[in-house]
């Protein structure tokens, strides 16, 4: 077995520490395990799994490596219905491949990944996904009921009454939708909770258009200009991310703030004792639509600070739809500002979400990297149509692109399970 040692009394360390033929029954109390024998090199593990014993059966090779795992989800507004969908199929494949008679129904995508980020509407997702029960323990949102926040809710998040339209000449002088339905229905999924509550890492990028702050570092300056702003649950020896702690609706309405679209957001932010900035957030999708990249790093850096810098990634990535329509020279080459700004949008987002996998295509070996992300043959690429018909459309697109990836989708499924199973 592998002379890599992992942390002092997980179940993977005793299996390491005990040779395989005299591998008996261990005693209850070691974290995770329950019993193990070992037969023809195959390990049979008996774990428990919320108040239930489960029995696996696990090759040798397999039990010494401890995977650090990622999700990562994309903006995209109302397209995050598709990623939304996505994530339901791969929860109940996940819930299926676990013993009938466990607590498997109080599973949620959290339970198997160790960081999850995610921009705009995808920082939505990532942070509903990890928003804590009232036991403040569990997660408390199914992948099934993000769909329905799509399906019920996208109505009131894009609800522009034709007064505001009339004002804001139709979004070409002010922003196309005022902020009070977003904001309402950020409430009625987060309350109260605050960042530092998430019960698995979680990673939201958003721009700071202030510029108030030095933000790789814990010192500040008075420069002039924006920059990129990570809101992390964790803390990576990080003092000044350790002491703020924003509610979990205002770091959604931060990172969901696209321009145009929506107002940015004032935050009164302390990242030091008798400290107080305020910063003002845009969509971090200017800079980071697709954040895996953002992610893989800090996953790096975390598995640095643990001592385990040479443990693999898994990270599976989830995209809001790639863009199908196009532009000729002969229709842009007389367009000016306000003709631009729509498509250049569209462009900035999608192109850096495609660079982001371009590059993760190179970084990270081909079975560790995962990237689901479907072609809009049919539903509109508009972030804001919110049409009955629409979300339909997305919906079903989403569906499709379950069947052809059906394969992928199973063996991550099953690969999260595995690992969960082996790291309780």
């Amino acid at each position: 077995m592998s002379q890599r040692m992992p942390p002092e009394g997980s179940p993977v360390r005793l299996l390491e520490t005990l040779e395989p033929k005299s591998l008996s029954k261990i005693p209850k109390g070691t974290v995770g395990i329950v019993q193990a024998h070992c037969d023809n090199r195959e390990l049979k593990v008996k774990f428990k799994l919320c108040n239930t014993s489960v029995e696996v059966k696990v090759k040798e090779k397999q039990v010494a490596e401890k995977i650090f795992t990622v999700l990562c989800i994309d903006g995209g507004g109302i397209r995050g219905i598709i990623p939304a969908v996505i994530l339901d199929y791969i929860e109940r494949q996940m819930k299926e491949r676990l013993p009938d008679g466990s607590d498997k129904d109080q599973l949620r995508i959290a339970d198997f990944f160790d960081l999850i980020a995610g921009t705009s509407t995808g920082g939505i997702i990532a942070l509903a996904l990890t928003k804590p029960d009232d036991s403040r323990e569990r997660p408390k949102y199914t992948a099934e009921r993000l769909v329905d926040l799509y399906l019920n809710e996208g109505k009131n998040i894009f609800n522009r009454p034709k007064s505001h339209r009339i004002r804001s000449g139709y979004g070409w002088i002010n922003k196309k939708y005022p902020a009070d339905g977003i904001q309402k229905v950020l409430e009625e999924y987060f309350g109260s909770t605050r960042l530092n509550q998430a019960v698995t890492r979680v990673l939201i990028p958003t721009y700071d258009m202030r510029g108030a702050r030095v933000h790789w570092r814990n010192d500040f300056d008075c420069r002039r200009g924006g920059h990129p702003r990570f809101f992390k649950s964790y803390s990576i020896n990080d003092q000044t991310q350790a002491t703020e702690n924003p509610l979990m609706r205002n770091v959604a309405r931060a990172t969901s703030a696209a321009p145009t679209y929506f107002e940015p957001i004032d935050l009164d932010l302390q990242p030091l004792p008798n400290l107080t900035l305020v910063e003002t957030l845009v969509d971090g999708g200017i800079f980071a639509n697709n954040p895996a990249m953002c992610a893989y790093a800090d996953a790096k850096r975390i598995l640095r600070s643990e001592g385990r810098p040479n443990d693999p990634v898994l990270l599976v990535s989830i995209g809001t739809g790639n863009l199908t329509g196009a532009l000729k020279a002969e229709a842009a080459k007389n367009w000016g500002k306000l003709s631009w700004v729509d498509t250049l949008i569209t462009m900035i987002f999608d192109g850096a979400s495609d660079t982001v996998n371009y590059q993760l295509q190179y970084l990270i070996p081909e079975c560790n990297y995962h990237r689901f992300q479907p072609q809009l043959t049919f539903g509109q690429d508009e972030m804001d149509d919110v049409s009955r018909e629409n979300l339909i459309s997305l919906k079903a697109l989403a569906e499709g692109f379950i069947e052809d990836r059906q394969s992928d989708l199973n063996t991550i499924s099953q690969r999260l399970v595995t690992n969960r199973l082996l790291n309780l």
